[in-house]
Formats: structure tokens, sequence, C-alpha cells
């Protein structure tokens, strides 16, 4: 969900004081994040549904991630200020859905007539030299076909950064829309809990190329912050 300048926390606080939701500990517990790319930046937050079972408001396996965004303050126009916009105020933004098989199910969807935005170029080479091609637990070459994006969970403790038994894949579409507001998501999992924290970046890069921003040559160089 988008929202306005300055109304993430109070929709934060909202969300846990009045709808049951509890903040994504699940990775690094990390709650808030702000990425920054030249002039343009959002900060967003994760928010898991609370799993009430006295109340019956959650089974195994049926949880779902809610995720709240607004653009920074100073912020040249991007993809929240752009959707506002087009909204014409804050609103549902993007929804995300599961597939088990997820390059299937891009084919299917290219079958389809959806459009889905390519990773900044680098992204594949950055991810190998990053983790290394034998933790790549898929083939490469069928992810960079697919324009996948692959992020592992974070480990809790210092010895290993990364836990590569648990990873997640991702995509996401192209407006569906002419006014440039609401899009799709892909995701499979395979073990992770998160949202997919190390492509943040990329993920907003890949927007941002499709609305005409190109940051390909600055990819190295982001700025996430939590």
């Amino acid at each position: 969900m988008s929202l306005e300048r300055n109304d993430l926390r109070l929709m934060s606080q909202f969300s846990l004081e009045t709808c049951n939701f509890s903040l994504n500990r699940s990775q690094k517990d990390i709650f808030e994040y702000t990425v920054k790319v030249g002039k343009l930046g959002m900060r967003l937050q994760a928010i898991d549904y609370w799993k009430c079972s006295k109340i019956k408001l959650h089974s195994e396996g049926s949880d779902f991630k809610f995720v709240i965004v607004e653009p920074l303050n100073g912020s040249a126009p991007n993809q929240v200020s752009r959707f506002l916009e087009g909204n014409h105020g804050p609103g549902l933004q993007h929804i995300a859905f599961y597939t088990e098989n997820i390059m299937q199910s891009i084919n299917n969807a290219v079958k389809n007539g959806l459009n889905f935005n390519l990773p900044p170029q680098g992204y594949y080479e950055q991810l190998v030299l990053r983790h290394g091609q034998s933790n790549i637990p898929v083939d490469l070459e069928k992810l960079k076909r697919s324009g996948a994006l692959l992020d592992f969970e974070s480990c809790k403790t210092d010895s290993q950064k990364f836990n590569y038994n648990n990873y997640l894949l991702q995509i996401f579409t192209k407006p569906v829309f002419d006014a440039n507001t609401l899009f799709f998501e892909l995701i499979y999992r395979h073990g992770s809990t998160g949202f997919g924290e190390g492509n943040i970046d990329a993920l907003w890069r890949s927007v941002e190329k499709c609305l005409g921003n190109n940051f390909d040559d600055e990819f190295n160089q982001h700025d996430t912050h939590q």
C-alpha cells in the first residue's frame, strides 16, 4: 500500500493497535527500510498479520504480509508519488501471488499478455559475486531468462550471514492499467519467510527504469538503510 508523505508511521501504529498486525521480524529484526537512489527515495515497513490462534485468525501456511510505503520528503517524482497521482491518493499499489513454479508461472503470464520489469543491468553478476556460484540454488541461465530475482534469508548467528537453504524468487509486472497504478508480483518461497530484503533496491530500480529513470550505471552504489 502506498501512502502520502509522513503517513507511514501513523498507518503502522494504527495497524499495530487496531488491526492485530505485528511488524515483520523475520530478517535481522529489521522493521523499516529507507531506499535512496539519486534524488529518488522511499521509506517502507513490512507487517505480518498477527497469528492469533485464540480467535482462529491463523492457520499454518495462510498468513500474509502487508507492506506500506511512502515517498521521502524532498524526493523527486518516483514510482510511489506517481502512483499517488494516478490513483488520486493512497491505495493498493501491488498484490503478490504465491506460486510453486515461478518459471512456469512467468511463461504462462507472458503468454497471456502480462509484461514484467527486468532487473537492473549487472544484477545476476552481482548475485554470483555476493553469494558464490555454488550457493545459487537454481539454474542461473534459466533465472536470467526468466528475469526473476533471488534473495536468501538472513541468519540469526554471527558465524554465517545467509541461510542458503532458505530463499525466495520474485518478479514484478509492469502496471496493468494505463494510469501506472496497480501491478502484480509473483513469488516463490523455499523456506524463506521474509519479503525479499536483498532485492528492495533492484526492484525499485526495475520499476523506475520502466518509468524512464535509468540507474543501471549506479547499481553497485545503492543506498539502502534500515
